[in-house]
């Protein structure tokens, strides 16, 4: 076994990751491009970090690119980072073997993370609420029992059902 087998993704992490996009997503469907966004305060947080000289080679070489990128940058930074906050309530449903506890303890903490940010309860709002419905749905999926297959009297109507219309029959009334 590799030393590294442990840092293979699992589907948790994917469905995480995903939680966290959709947490932007959800932050943008309230507010739009605001200082609302989850992303704006990092964003202006980024860009005030940055040394002079590069603010002003990027403006320079890149225009309003350079300030999209740091958009950018700056999403990607709140969707690992809800995202990591959506995978430890995963976690913390599996220890407890409580379905429920994903999409409430992600919900909740993602709400309080972004009001934080943000101090906009619309912005959180939209942020926790894509959130859990993301958690929720992966929960509810693996809840929901698997349709068992056919049975054997429908295959064997469908198969007779078959035959009569290649041989051109009418089916009985």
């Amino acid at each position: 076994m590799s030393r590294f087998t442990r840092l293979r993704p699992t589907a948790d992490d994917g469905v995480a990751l995903f939680a966290g996009v959709a947490a932007l997503a959800g932050s943008f469907a309230a507010v739009g491009v605001t200082p609302s966004f989850v992303a704006s305060p990092l964003e202006r947080w980024l860009a005030r970090q940055m040394p002079g000289i590069v603010v002003s080679a990027a403006i320079q070489s890149l225009g309003s690119l350079g300030q999209q990128l740091n958009l950018v940058t700056a999403a990607v930074v709140v969707v690992v980072v809800l995202g990591g906050v959506a995978r430890l309530g995963l976690v913390v449903g599996d220890v407890l073997s409580n379905r429920v506890v994903p999409p409430v303890l992600a919900g909740t903490v993602v709400f309080a993370v972004v009001t934080l940010l943000t101090d906009s309860f619309t912005s959180s709002g939209g942020a926790a609420l894509a959130t859990a419905l993301t958690l929720g749905a992966v929960t509810l999926s693996s809840v929901v029992p698997a349709r068992e297959g056919t049975s054997d009297d429908r295959r064997r109507v469908l198969r007779e059902v078959g035959r009569l219309g290649r041989r051109g029959r009418r089916l009985p009334p």
